[in-house]
């Protein structure tokens, strides 16, 4: 039962783990190999498993080395990922004003033949690294360490490790695990780390890192269980696993954007395969200057240059192009400001009769020059009173970053403005009628 308890306590930690495309964990063997990856299968009953990875670090014994041949790949022909690795260690070398990065392809027994770099070479084994895919089968306890990276601050939605003991819970992310001894966590409440032994914990499980959005969405992978019985679930999340006397598993699948819980005991549980989750849509913060604004991620977006007539305010016509365009009603204003507190949305009012040229330069207006055979110029106009009766409900929320995120609809096409009131700003946004988009469009 002593073994039991080890293989069960250890598969809840890797059943965390998350696919490489969301958060690359590096899975360290007792032999010294690195994976960059994640834990796709892992066997209940003989405790053995399958790792998908993208990158290997190994040891390889001189006598399985088949064939190896030195390229002095050029840097236009470097991939992406070998560019990028290269560039940050400091691998890239020169000849002649060309600089490349030497690689060894070589054949390895009982492998595919692969790219390697050479990070020793001795007389019995080669030390090397390949930035190549492929799955490995491992004995689960041959794992020394599984590391995660910290959570990007730009990422918007993940998903948090819960991990409950007999006086805390820990919410955030499980930054490395040690087989059979403790788990170190990031907590997010008072951004510290905690190391954890074994013994201590009564469950671990998930929740979502934004409670704004679906779980399904903020999930890079989805998980299914395989039962001695011969049947399987369909894909879903291991929402809780529990310790003690009574050892249970939650298992979570997707109704629409919410959940059905159910409950399955271990004994019952053959393996867990973990897969890519189709429906995976992560969002990211920007990162912004003071003062700096941006519109649906698309353009900048410049304070307006407001003037003033009697009750009305109006925007200067020879400074238009602070006038930001959208296509869509939905509006997104990302900005990095303090101080933010009453923000209100009204739609611009032409003036009831386009005055003149003469007539608004008489009043103080200033205007731009006619074009010919156009006598009057139109003014789009706003009152505070528009603006604090307006019925534009506008969501403000703030990242970790200091990105101040509001998002309003616009009921209808036109001229709206966007008024800051303790900030006595205002940005204004033109949403031109279909009719207008389409011969824009021509």
């Amino acid at each position: 039962m002593r073994i039991l308890r080890y293989i069960l306590s250890f598969s809840v930690f890797m059943l965390a783990a998350f696919p490489l495309f969301a958060q690359r964990e590096t899975i360290r063997m007792k032999d010294g190999t690195e994976y960059t990856g994640y834990i796709s299968r892992q066997n209940y009953a003989d405790g053995t498993g399958e790792i998908t990875y993208s990158r290997i670090t190994r040891s390889i014994a001189i006598e399985d080395i088949l064939s190896r041949q030195t390229d002095n790949r050029e840097v236009e022909k470097l991939s992406a990922e070998w560019l990028e690795w290269a560039q940050a260690n400091d691998k890239l070398e020169t000849l002649r004003e060309v600089s490349y990065l030497p690689l060894t392809i070589m054949a390895v027994k009982g492998d595919v033949t692969r790219d390697y770099y050479v990070l020793l070479s001795g007389s019995k084994e080669v030390r090397c690294f390949s930035i190549s895919g492929g799955k490995a089968s491992i004995s689960m306890g041959d794992i020394e360490y599984v590391r995660k990276p910290e959570r990007d601050n730009t990422l918007l939605t993940d998903i948090d490790d819960v991990v409950q003991t007999e006086t805390r819970t820990y919410t955030g992310v499980i930054r490395e695990q040690q087989p059979g001894a403790r788990i170190t966590i990031w907590n997010n409440a008072d951004r510290s780390l905690y190391a954890i032994d074994y013994a201590e914990i009564r469950s671990v499980g998930k929740s979502a890192f934004n409670p704004d959005y679906s779980i399904w969405e903020q999930s890079a992978c989805l998980e299914k269980l395989h039962f001695k019985a011969g049947w399987s679930t369909e894909p879903g999340l291991i929402m809780e696993n529990g310790f003690g006397a009574d050892i249970n598993l939650l298992f979570a699948v997707p109704v629409g954007k919410g959940s059905e819980l159910r409950q399955y005991k271990y004994e019952d549980i053959a393996s867990v395969e973990k897969m890519p989750n189709p429906g995976y849509a992560p969002r990211y913060d920007i990162i912004l200057q003071e003062g700096e604004a941006r519109i649906n991620r698309d353009s900048t977006l410049v304070a307006a240059d407001i003037l003033s007539l009697g009750d009305y305010f109006y925007l200067n016509p020879e400074k238009t192009d602070a006038m930001a365009v959208v296509t869509a009603p939905e509006v997104c204003v990302e900005t990095h400001m303090s101080g933010i507190a009453e923000v209100y949305v009204a739609k611009a009012q032409e003036s009831v009769q386009p005055q003149s040229v003469y007539e608004a330069q008489r009043n103080g207006l200033k205007v731009p020059k006619p074009k010919k055979g156009e006598p009057t110029v139109t003014l789009e106009m706003y009152t505070y009173k528009s603006l604090f009766e307006s019925e534009v409900e506008v969501t403000r929320s703030e990242s970790i970053n200091g990105t101040v995120k509001l998002a309003f609809t616009l009921p209808e096409p036109g001229v709206w403005f966007v008024y800051l009131r303790k900030k006595n700003l205002c940005w204004v946004i033109s949403y031109p009628p279909e009719e207008q988009k389409e011969k824009e469009g021509e």
